[in-house]
């Protein structure tokens, strides 16, 4: 037998016994315990500990985050937000 086919016949060997390892999964600590923080709780913990973390969970970057929310936090939260006057008649 020539060299070629002995090496074919040993890659195929090794091809089919060959145990495939467990690939190992991990996450960050914030993301198991994503359930117990409400969405703001989640953002301020993200802000002090994982700030790199904070931008791939955002997809953009702080400063962005806080305009974004400055246009949103008046229908969100009523008792700041006055889009009229109310007359006295």
């Amino acid at each position: 037998m020539d060299n070629k086919k002995k090496l074919a016949i040993i890659g195929g060997f090794i091809v089919l016994f060959d145990e495939k390892k467990k690939k190992r999964l991990w996450s960050k600590r914030w993301f198991l315990e994503r359930r117990k923080y409400s969405h703001m709780s989640l953002i301020r913990e993200l802000q002090t500990t994982e700030p790199h973390d904070l931008h791939n969970f955002l997809r953009m970057d702080k400063e962005a985050f806080e305009i974004l929310l400055q246009y949103v936090e008046g229908p969100i939260n009523p008792k700041k937000y006055h889009p009229y006057e109310r007359s006295s008649e």
